[in-house]
């Protein structure tokens, strides 16, 4: 019995890339004209992505507490040009350390929480996150790079 499933799932495989298949039993039906040519979306993933493009900005789910170094700074690390999302507690260092050859900031949306200025590679720039809230921020050099920091 099992040797049966092993050749058909054998053949079925085969058949995908083109191949004939010696047993009729094994062989996938032919998909249907409207199948074959249809370039329709799906309504699952139609549905799918009306649901994510109406989806809130903000941080999908609140990432555990950074771990503050010796001196009680937490360093956000800038590399792949991506900002960090990071958790840190009211009265915390936050160190913004810019590990790409291409420079970047990190500004608080409002513009006034937390603004880096321009950091080239290897530059910092430290905040201390004053009050509790949950703070979008984003490169104003390339706007695309968006983070959050969220002060417990």
């Amino acid at each position: 019995m099992h040797s049966i499933r092993w050749a058909s799932l054998a053949c079925a495989a085969v058949a995908l890339v083109g191949a004939a298949c010696s047993s009729e039993e094994a062989k996938p039906a032919a998909p249907t004209p409207a199948a074959a040519t249809s370039t329709a979306t799906p309504p699952a993933a139609a549905t799918t992505a009306a649901a994510a493009a109406a989806k809130p900005a903000g941080p999908a789910a609140v990432p555990p507490l950074s771990t503050p170094g010796a001196d009680g700074t937490v360093k956000a690390i800038i590399s792949g040009a991506k900002l960090p999302t990071l958790t840190v507690k009211a009265g915390t260092v936050v160190e913004f350390v810019n590990r790409d050859a291409t420079a970047h900031t990190a500004t608080s949306d409002d513009g006034t929480t937390f603004d880096s200025g321009s950091l080239a590679q290897n530059e910092t720039a430290k905040f201390t996150a004053g009050k509790a809230g949950t703070f979008a921020y984003s490169c104003s050099i390339h706007p695309d790079m968006k983070a959050f920091l969220i002060v417990q």
